[in-house]
């Protein structure tokens, strides 16, 4: 039996002024409080669950896993 499931991956977060984001427009670059070569975050159904480094793999965007969050350490999208 297969189920779909919602995987979130977080790249980084930032805070801007309403008024940046009402003019943001193509081309415009956002800064994001991670280094690309720093591990992302990965949401299954809004929980954390792994940690992984975003990549290509047969010409796809993917993120390789490189750590599993024991479930003492899981949280939620948005809290963490």
């Amino acid at each position: 039996m297969a189920a779909d499931l919602d995987i979130l991956i977080e790249l980084g977060n930032t805070q801007i002024s309403a008024k940046d984001a009402i003019n943001l427009k193509l081309g415009d670059v956002i800064t994001l409080d991670k280094y690309c070569t720093d591990p992302v975050n990965i949401f299954v159904e809004g929980i954390m669950k792994f940690k992984g480094y975003p990549g290509i793999y047969k010409g796809n965007q993917a993120v390789k896993i490189s750590e599993i969050i024991q479930e003492k350490e899981v949280c939620e999208y948005g809290t963490e």
